[in-house]
């Protein structure tokens, strides 16, 4: 007679290990926290590099420059740029539409408010001189502008 003993058989439950990717959209950071599996959080992404017109010309006359492709590709290397961004800029130079950044225009816009304060400088320096020649023609027809007006106030 052989001895077999039976197993008993324990009812089997489908769990899931803590690390998997199904596991994650249960757990939970704070026990305030509900994790939706459908949504999805956004990725974080570098800012957009914007580039002056007068780099990215720097830029195509370096790469233009030089000798042979490994060299061209130390510069797109060193620079932190792709093939394809140095295609679309010569493509802009070629058809003449080289952007205007944003820091063009801040550029643009600093030029401009410079030029605005050096006229009101000059507008200045002149009322300043009207106000100095008023003073001493009331200086010698002896009569005080100032002391009128204060005068007229009380």
């Amino acid at each position: 007679m052989s001895t077999f003993k039976a197993k008993t058989m324990t009812p089997v439950t489908k769990t899931t290990p803590v690390n998997t990717p199904q596991a994650d959209q249960f757990l939970l950071k704070n026990e305030g926290d509900i994790l939706n599996s459908q949504v999805k959080s956004k990725k974080q992404q570098a800012p957009k590099r914007s580039f002056s017109v007068a780099y990215k010309t720097q830029i195509l006359a370096a790469y233009d420059a030089c000798e042979n492709v490994e060299a061209r590709g130390a510069l797109l290397r060193k620079e932190g740029l792709y093939q394809a961004r140095i295609c679309d800029w010569r493509q802009q130079q070629t058809n003449g539409k080289n952007k205007i950044t944003k820091t063009d225009k801040n550029a643009k816009r600093m030029d401009h408010l410079l030029s605005e304060n050096n006229q009101l400088k000059k507008k200045m320096a002149q009322a300043q001189a009207v106000i100095e020649l008023q003073k001493k023609v009331s200086d010698l027809l002896g009569v005080h502008i100032l002391s009128l007006d204060c005068n007229e106030m009380s």
